[in-house]
C-alpha cells in the first residue's frame, strides 16, 4: 500500500494525473498478488473496481481482455478440468488407461505422451490440452500409488505438460537439422 501510494505520489509529479492512477493500481496489484495478504482473485476484482471508479481508462479498455476468443477458450478448459477432477471422470478414465498401458513407468510415460499427442488433432490449443490432460494424469499417478511429491508423479505431469521444441516445418528443418 505504502509503495503504491509513493509510487502515485513520485510519477502524479511528472505525468498526467490517471497514467499515475495506473502506476499506482498496477504496483498495488502486483504487491497484493506477491504477498498474498488476500486471494488472488479478490486483488483481481479490487483491481476492476477501482479501475472503473476512478475513471483511469474507459471500461473497454479495462475488460478488453474478455473481448479475447483465446481468453474464452483457456476459460472453457479450466471448467472442463474442474469439471473432469470433481466428477470423478478422471478416475475412470485412469483406471482404463492404467489397464491399457500396464505398471512399467516407461510405458506410462510413452502413453500419456502419444495420449497428449493424439489429443493435439482434436484440440490444437496448447494449454487447453494441458488442462484437460492434467487432472486425468494426476488421477493415473495416484491409481498408480504415486504420491503428491514423488518423482513419478512430477514426471508424468511434466510429459503430459510437455511438447515438442520444433515441429516438422521448413523453418525448423533449416535451423535445426536431422
Amino acid at each position: 500500500m505504502v509503495a503504491a501510494c509513493a509510487v502515485g505520489f513520485v510519477t502524479g509529479l511528472s505525468l498526467p494525473v490517471p497514467m499515475a492512477l495506473a502506476a499506482a493500481l498496477a504496483v498495488f496489484c502486483i504487491g497484493m498478488w506477491a504477498t498474498a495478504a488476500v486471494p488472488e482473485y479478490w486483488t483481481a476484482l479490487m483491481f476492476f473496481l477501482i479501475a472503473m471508479l476512478s475513471g483511469i481508462a474507459p471500461a473497454q479498455a479495462v475488460f478488453s481482455g474478455f473481448y479475447s476468443s483465446t481468453f474464452w477458450l483457456l476459460f472453457g478448459g479450466i471448467i472442463l478440468g474442474v469439471s473432469i477432477r470433481y466428477t470423478g471422470l478422471g478416475k475412470r478414465m485412469a483406471a482404463v488407461l492404467a489397464g491399457m498401458l500396464g505398471t512399467r513407468y516407461f510405458t506410462v510415460i510413452a502413453g500419456v505422451t502419444g495420449f497428449s499427442l493424439a489429443l493435439a488433432f482434436v484440440m490444437p490449443s496448447s494449454i487447453g490440452r494441458i488442462v484437460l490432460l492434467l487432472p486425468i494424469v494426476i488421477a493415473l499417478a495416484d491409481h498408480m500409488g504415486y504420491g503428491k511429491s514423488s518423482s513419478g508423479r512430477t514426471g508424468m505431469i511434466l510429459a503430459a505438460a510437455s511438447e515438442p521444441a520444433c515441429r516438422p516445418s521448413p523453418s525448423c528443418r533449416r535451423t535445426h537439422p536431422t
